[in-house]
């Protein structure tokens, strides 16, 4: 690998926005490899002379993780209320076949 400064600033905030939409559209494959790639490009940045006037630093980089883990909590959150819902739901239906199912006897 042969990045500039410069390149590798723009993949590595360009893999941070692809992260953070992929959470968004729950698309965790798309997390999962956006992460991996920012972790080798990063690993690659801390072994260049110009690392530490970058742009991105890893201060501001776990800052944009952080950022990333509170929305997939909060994605996690949407999906226990759906699935409680959802339980609640379907144990008021089989109540009502139950009782319904009594009442036609």
């Amino acid at each position: 690998m042969s990045l500039s400064k410069l390149q590798t600033e723009q993949k590595l905030e360009q893999l941070c926005v692809i992260m953070f939409q992929a959470v968004q559209k729950d698309n965790w494959y798309k997390v999962k490899e956006a992460d991996k790639q920012i972790q080798l490009l990063f690993s690659y940045a801390k072994s260049m002379p110009w690392f530490s006037s970058m742009s991105i630093q890893p201060e501001q980089l776990q800052k944009r993780y952080k950022d990333v883990i509170k929305q997939i909590g909060d994605k996690q959150s949407e999906i226990k209320i759906k699935m409680q819902r959802h339980q609640n739901d379907k144990d008021g239906i089989e109540a009502y076949k139950a009782l319904s199912e009594d009442t036609s006897i």
